[in-house]
């Protein structure tokens, strides 16, 4: 543990150097480079607390305080003027693991204490995008940008160092007396938390917000300040539930959300504090109030309610969130009176289920109910089809999870009906999926699986690759949870089809597509039931040899869409197609593993030649797709790929056909 002290004083020292420096590209791949190694000793280093007996905490106390000091003063000038969101998104990575580590030693309601985490708040605030109600066009603050140029996993790990420096102990529950200037930046920080939440395409960092301003809630606890806030926190977070293509987790969080800022400004608890409620409670309640309103818009005279600034405060505000409680309940007494009814018949559905899926059928029985349940099937497809533009998605998605308890439950037994079927289907699940958009202004990860040491092809294998994709926007389902269902229902259909039919059936509707339009949905289903097969393991009943992946890249890149023409400007339907087609390569690999280093002299220089698109899509599609093959065919690194291959880059001459 001396040697970890020891590293850690290292890297104190190091990282303070940067407080009196300027930024330049140097030195913030220099800065990058400590806090990588900061974070690599803090993965080694556990919590005090879980750390042997006779390791003294008060060295790693202090330098965790120092880190702290230093990273807070970086955030504020060194980091801040730099224009790296890497380098912002590290940073803040380092300040949250360093905040939770000081954050025993940084509780309590003292000024001083308070003061403290306050400045650190102030900090990170710097670097939320501003909300539109303190746009001030002569003042540019470095550091802001708006929520569509700033990267989701800075907002989150921005938002993440506000919640460890935001929340609270169960003894530190006590109401704080905030300053004028610190009321007015705290408004300041809820509007920015508020715009996060009703704004951001990411929907997690929408409910990190969400949270956060739970906890500048229970941070401040003072009902007289909160009160100030009430009226636009209940206005944002009720936008913030009602906005377009919102999560329903999000839903859920801003309204309990909205639930404690009622319960913190106007329970009965707090109401009880003001001496003008305790002499005349009555007259504070709903029905009073409505009473009052009532008499003022018949006589137009004044009332009898009391005439105090906190009075009207709250008869003003009451009668607001009245008109807004009355919808939200209104609505949960139908959800709730409809759920009971529906759970019933969902435990019936189930017992039933089970029944069948234990009992074996005979070979009469099965004979004379398959074709019944496969024509059930296509109708339930084709009743789906003709609601995906009309129904609710709630209801759209009841329709996809019925289909895939069909496929669940007859399995293999459906392929050659969905065979037969297949043109007929595979039109349908286009109409389902219904292609809207790439969303350039979300980035999705995927951790590519570790490859066992025993299926290595060399030592220099990469272990593990991160690869990062646009996210897909589907028209007629706006909720993540949505999309990824009908994606594994497109998965489980393709894991009962025969390869060859489906494969035939999706080029056959590729060549009839106009070219100009371009056929998305196409290729994305193709894409979804290719990936049923990424994890199948040889010997199994169903598996995709060489020969399929060698059509289907021979016909791939066949396609008249695969070139990108400078004479006519592509429409955003064939960049997504051309996008999802280069996307399809990847799969490919994934698929065959290291059996297809035998097409790398067929697809490199295809690929290579799509990270030169006008199309930042196409663009990010290619080197996802050039990063899954050097990793599934084992090579040390994207460089070591073409290192490899560099006589086949100096010598493109035409592109060689599979197999040859």
């Amino acid at each position: 543990m001396a040697v970890e002290v020891a590293a850690y004083v290292e890297l104190c020292t190091r990282l303070s150097r940067f407080v009196q420096l300027q930024p330049s590209d140097d030195h913030c791949k220099e800065l990058q480079e400590v806090l990588d190694d900061l974070m690599a000793l803090y993965d080694r280093v556990k919590a005090p607390e879980m750390r042997a007996v006779d390791t003294s905490p008060l060295g790693f106390a202090a330098m965790d305080d120092l880190v702290l000091l230093s990273l807070h003063k970086l955030l504020g000038s060194f980091v801040l003027n730099a224009s790296s969101a890497v380098l912002h998104e590290r940073a803040f990575g380092a300040f949250a693991h360093v905040l939770r580590r000081c954050k025993p030693r940084m509780g309590g309601n003292q000024p001083g204490q308070v003061q403290r985490r306050l400045s650190f708040v102030q900090s990170c605030v710097l670097y939320l995008p501003p909300p539109p109600e303190a746009g001030d066009d002569d003042e540019e603050v470095p550091g802001n940008k708006t929520l569509a140029s700033q990267p989701e996993e800075l907002r989150l790990a921005i938002l993440q160092s506000l919640r460890e420096l935001l929340e609270v102990e169960e003894q530190e529950k006590q109401a704080i007396q905030l300053q004028v200037d610190q009321q007015h930046f705290f408004a300041y920080l809820v509007a920015a938390l508020l715009h996060v939440a009703q704004r951001d395409r990411c929907r997690e960092a929408a409910l990190q917000a969400i949270k956060v301003l739970k906890c500048v809630l229970f941070f401040i606890r003072d009902p007289h300040t909160l009160r100030q806030y009430l009226p636009g926190v209940a206005a944002g977070l009720w936008k913030s539930a009602n906005a377009p293509q919102q999560a329903s987790k999000v839903i859920v969080a801003a309204l309990d959300c909205l639930a404690i800022a009622l319960d913190l400004c106007i329970g009965d608890e707090r109401l009880l504090g003001d001496e003008e409620v305790k002499q005349e409670p009555q007259r504070f309640t709903l029905e009073a109030i409505r009473q009052s309103v009532e008499k003022k818009e018949e006589t137009d005279e004044s009332t009898n309610l009391p005439s105090s600034e906190s009075d009207k405060w709250l008869e003003t505000t009451a009668i607001n969130l009245d008109l807004l409680l009355s919808r939200m309940f209104a609505a949960s007494a139908t959800a709730v009176a409809a759920g009971d009814a529906i759970a019933e018949v969902a435990r019936e559905a189930d017992t039933v289920l089970q029944k069948l899926q234990m009992s074996a059928l005979s070979s009469e029985e099965r004979i004379r109910v398959l074709p019944e349940m496969a024509d059930r099937f296509q109708m339930l497809l084709s009743t789906l089809v003709l609601k995906i533009a009309t129904e609710h998605e709630a209801t759209k998605v009841h329709f996809v999870r019925t289909l895939r308890g069909y496929l669940a439950f007859l399995g293999s037994s459906l392929t050659p009906y969905l065979d037969a079927a297949m043109e007929s289907i595979y039109s349908s699940l286009c109409r389902v999926v219904s292609f809207a958009v790439l969303d350039i202004e979300l980035v999705v990860h995927q951790t590519l699986p570790s490859v066992p040491e025993g299926d290595r092809s060399n030592d220099n294998t990469a272990a593990s690759v991160v690869v990062s994709q646009f996210q897909k926007r589907l028209r007629y389902f706006n909720e993540e949870a949505s999309v990824q269902e009908v994606f594994a229902m497109l998965r489980d259909v393709g894991a009962v089809s025969t390869p060859a039919g489906f494969i035939d059936c999706a080029f056959m509707l590729l060549s009839e597509a106009a070219t100009e339009t371009g056929s998305a949905e196409v290729v994305l289903v193709l894409n979804e039931f290719l990936r049923a097969y990424c994890s199948n393991k040889e010997g199994s009943e169903e598996s995709m040899d060489v020969h399929h992946i060698g059509r289907i890249l021979e016909d791939l890149l066949a396609l008249e869409a695969w070139e990108e023409h400078s004479s006519h400007r592509s429409s955003r339907a064939l960049v997504s197609q051309r996008a999802l087609m280069v996307e399809c390569i990847g799969v490919c690999a994934e698929i065959l593993g290291a059996e297809f280093k035998s097409f790398l002299l067929y697809v490199l220089y295809p690929l290579v030649e799509q990270l030169g698109s006008h199309s930042v899509e196409v663009e990010r599609a290619a080197l996802a797709a050039l990063e899954k093959v050097y990793f599934f065919t084992g090579y040390e690194s994207l460089e070591a790929l073409f290192q490899a291959n560099m006589d086949y880059f100096t010598h493109p001459i035409g592109v060689f056909a599979p197999g040859q």
